[in-house]
């Protein structure tokens, strides 16, 4: 009856046939529920009818063409459908809801998971939709996605230059913030999204109505911020100067990264070592921490105090004012500083024991060791832990990468043997460069002994100390090459001598025969040229101690050397002689004390340990006998009134059991305790002579009052 139509003379198909039907028969539907049930829609409940040859086979979703309402409902002339052909059949009458809104990169939308439903059934779940331009209600909520997630946040793909810029200032002015460990500069969260929302309609809510947006030439500069949009208040320069970037120990700069994360691991300053050079910083120079973290620092440590230190230093806030004033030019520990800055005002003596251990992470400088590529190795608030859980050093072999300058010099150098000291124009070390173009560590020059070529090579090793002992060497090497003649009879001398009795426990300390005459000679060099030989001299001052020497006469300033030497030995052996016959003595007449006999052979030791040769310097080797003297003396005193040396080895007990103290901690301790360490250790030897043999009379008064303040610096330094 209507124009345009034309009948169909083909077969219609399954779904097309269906479709057709589900227009009429809408409110028909049913999803199955459970077993032969299905939910119709406005809550019904149906059932295929059992004659039907449906029944068994009904699909999850049918169409009935009627019902008939018994005991039940059921549905006859039933089909099987798809629930998607019940969507376009239902057009508007169709139910739409949306959840669980997100940002998705890759198709630069607002995504969420929509629902279809019909009468109340369910017909579509989970389905992902573009959120904003489902429906106008979702376009803010989409927005503020949008603005959140792909604007501030940066996840947006495509070259945007105003987020760019306005990620990079907002960065900048967190950094300053986390500096100074402050929230008051820039604006907050919401501040920064109300620029955006202020300025985008709400018919931008994805990357592709923004670039709709952005089309406009006059919308090109509309979203670029500037430090009023995000600014509350400007610190003052003096403020941020506090807060380095860098931090510079000796000649080289250290990068600073600072975190306000409260709790966090990296909260606080975060220094940045290179592995290679973390051993040859002194850890005391990160005690200062920066200069504007310091003042909370004393505040703390003031108010952690025992109270009756803190309360001699109220009001605090003065005292720390006070006390920074005074050591702002200080150098080395700043705890050192500190105690003497407040002996200093206020007559307290605080030991490095009294502080608070508890100190706020940030207070603390954290370290973070990266290895030559960049990559991060260890990380930690203890140095000293940091350095001892370092597995062994790298060979030179790394990654790091020298200048083009340095590499030259070094192949200039590979391969090569020098029979003199010609090196003027070899650096004291070569810096290596990370692929970052950060300082990775050092190479330093080496030389080593190359005794079968008659020279040495130079070599360029990344561990120092390791550079330091072979350097050595080859110096000594070098020295003696000017010298083969002489040091030939030196060499037969020193084996016939070490042939006698008195160095057989010598000998026994260094392992054989043959080492101990090795370690006898380098002894002998070092002392008679008397140079630094950890470093490589000059072509000049290696030449003038050559003419020197041979001036001098080797072999005679050597005999010198090597019999005081001896004569140190034989005194060493006379010692334990004497402590051998007393002992036997002392069994004799039942008065044997094993304790006392004990110290004695301890005490002898800690005169002349067996690896003294690496120590040994002429200068020293008078006062070693004379402690060996003193030591004879007491022994023959004791046999004679053992309760007398009793007493005496009381007054002496409190100094060597304050010394072993400080000695269990003696590789924490830093450069100045040691310091003052040796001069207690030298101050007790004294002592020891002034109450056992004062007829030998000692190097400079001593008594237990001086050896008491002496402590007292000890303990202040530890």
């Amino acid at each position: 009856r209507h124009k345009g139509f034309k009948e169909n003379s083909n077969e219609a198909s399954y779904a097309a046939i269906h479709q057709s039907l589900l227009c009429g028969f809408l409110r028909n539907i049913g999803r199955k529920k459970k077993g032969h049930l299905y939910q119709g829609g406005f809550n019904k409940e149906l059932m295929i009818f059992p004659g039907s040859h449906q029944f068994l086979k009904g699909g999850n979703w049918i169409l009935a063409a009627s019902f008939l309402e018994t005991n039940r409902l059921y549905g006859l002339t039933v089909a099987t459908i798809e629930p998607e052909w019940i969507e376009l059949a239902g057009g508007e009458l169709c139910k739409y809801s949306w959840s669980n809104p997100r940002w998705q990169k890759k198709t630069g939308q607002v995504i969420c998971d929509e629902k279809v439903s019909l009468f109340g059934l369910p017909v579509i779940q989970d389905r992902t939709a573009n959120f904003g331009r489902r429906h106008k209600k979702n376009r803010q909520q989409a927005q503020n996605i949008f603005i959140g997630q792909a604007l501030l946040e940066g996840h947006i793909v495509g070259k945007y230059n105003f987020v760019n810029h306005n990620r990079a200032l907002i960065d900048t002015w967190r950094k300053k913030e986390a500096k100074l460990r402050k929230r008051d500069i820039l604006i907050d969260d919401y501040g920064l999204h109300s620029f955006y929302s202020e300025k985008l309609p709400l018919s931008v809510y994805d990357r592709f109505t923004l670039n709709r947006f952005l089309k406009k030439k006059s919308h090109l500069n509309l979203l670029t911020m500037s430090e009023t949009d995000i600014v509350n208040r400007k610190p003052e320069d003096k403020e941020l100067a506090d807060f380095p970037p860098v931090l510079t120990i000796g000649s080289t700069e250290f990068k600073l990264e600072y975190h306000f994360k409260p709790g966090s691991d990296d909260d606080g300053v975060t220094i940045q070592i290179p592995v290679d050079l973390a051993e040859t910083i002194n850890p005391a120079a990160f005690e200062w921490l920066v200069p504007g973290l310091l003042q909370e620092k004393t505040e703390f440590l003031l108010r952690g105090l025992p109270k009756h230190f803190r309360k001699q230093l109220v009001p605090i806030n003065k005292t720390v004012e006070k006390v920074l004033d005074d050591i702002s030019k200080s150098q080395g520990s700043f705890f050192l500083a500190l105690e003497n800055s407040i002996f200093k005002f206020f007559r307290l003596g605080i030991r490095r024991s009294d502080w608070p251990s508890d100190m706020p992470p940030h207070l603390k400088m954290r370290f973070l060791l990266f290895d030559p590529a960049g990559k991060t190795v260890a990380t930690g608030r203890d140095f000293g832990i940091l350095i001892a859980l370092l597995s062994s050093p790298q060979k030179s072999a790394g990654k790091g990468k020298a200048k083009k300058k340095d590499r030259q010099l070094m192949e200039k150098y590979a391969g090569k043997i020098f029979d003199d000291c010609d090196f003027d124009e070899l650096p004291k070390r070569i810096t290596l460069y990370s692929a970052q173009g950060d300082i990775s560590g050092y190479l330093y020059p080496t030389l080593q002994a190359v005794p079968d070529r008659g020279g040495v090579k130079v070599l360029f090793d990344k561990n120092r100390r390791h550079s330091l002992e072979q350097t050595a060497k080859g110096i000594l090497f070098l020295f003696r090459r000017h010298f083969s003649h002489e040091y030939k009879s030196l060499r037969k001398m020193c084996s016939t001598s070490l042939s006698g009795p008195s160095s057989l426990w010598f000998i026994g300390g260094i392992g054989n025969k043959q080492q101990a005459v090795e370690a006898v000679l380098d002894s002998i060099l070092t002392s008679v040229f008397s140079l630094p030989t950890t470093a490589i001299p000059s072509k000049e001052l290696f030449s003038q101690t050559i003419q020197k020497i041979k001036k001098q006469r080797f072999l005679q300033l050597s005999q010198q050397i090597f019999d005081q030497l001896m004569k140190v030995l034989r005194k060493r052996n006379e010692a334990a002689t004497k402590i051998c016959q007393y002992s036997e003595l002392a069994r004799k007449s039942r008065s044997y004390d094993e304790a006392r006999f004990k110290r004695y052979e301890k005490l002898l030791l800690d005169i002349v340990p067996q690896d003294f040769i690496h120590r040994f310097s002429l200068s020293d080797s008078d006062d070693c006998i004379r402690y060996m003297d003193g030591l004879a003396i007491r022994i023959e005193r004791a046999h004679i009134d053992p309760s007398k040396d009793q007493k005496k080895a009381k007054q002496l007990s409190l100094h060597l059991n304050r010394l072993q103290s400080i000695m269990k901690q003696k590789n924490e301790l830093s450069e100045e305790c040691l310091q003052q360490l040796s001069i207690y250790q030298t101050m007790i030897q004294e002592f020891r002579i002034s109450l056992f043999a004062p007829e030998l009379r000692t190097k400079f008064p001593v008594s237990e009052k001086k050896l008491k303040l002496q402590f007292n610096k000890v303990r202040q330094l530890s």
